[in-house]
């Protein structure tokens, strides 16, 4: 069982990425990507990939691992406090939504089998901001 990450930046991030807004707390989303990351190491199967994608509209990050998937009973409450198709506290999930919505975004299960949990950012508005480096 392996983590692959692509080689594109931070999480696969672009390098150059647009800013996400949200007035959530400094490493919210990093607690988001690594609950949704143990979940798919412990409970999925094969390789875990996390991958980036961006629009205007939202900046999007998946975590998708080649296990079996969320069974059909669980999906639909997968993100219900007390929840948990693997033995777990089923407070994972809940924790990571309320992280991610503190933060101006979205966690939503995107697909069952295999499973892949996406987090649906929107880019920082930065209205004609000019960012100026070395001595004035």
């Amino acid at each position: 069982m392996g983590a692959r990450v692509p080689q594109s930046g931070p999480l696969g991030l672009p390098r150059r990425h647009p800013r996400t807004q949200g007035p959530g707390h400094r490493g919210g989303l990093g607690q988001v990507v690594a609950s949704l990351l143990e979940n798919s190491i412990q409970h999925g199967g094969g390789d875990v990939t996390v991958s980036t994608s961006s629009s205007d509209n939202y900046i999007v990050i998946e975590v998708a691992d080649e296990g079996p998937g969320i069974s059909d009973e669980i999906a639909p409450k997968v993100f219900e406090r007390n929840v948990s198709g693997g033995g777990g506290t089923g407070l994972g999930l809940t924790l990571a939504r309320a992280l991610a919505a503190a933060d101006g975004g979205r966690l939503e299960l995107v697909r069952r089998r295999p499973a892949v949990f996406a987090i649906f950012l929107r880019p920082a508005e930065v209205p004609g901001r000019r960012v100026v480096t070395g001595p004035a």
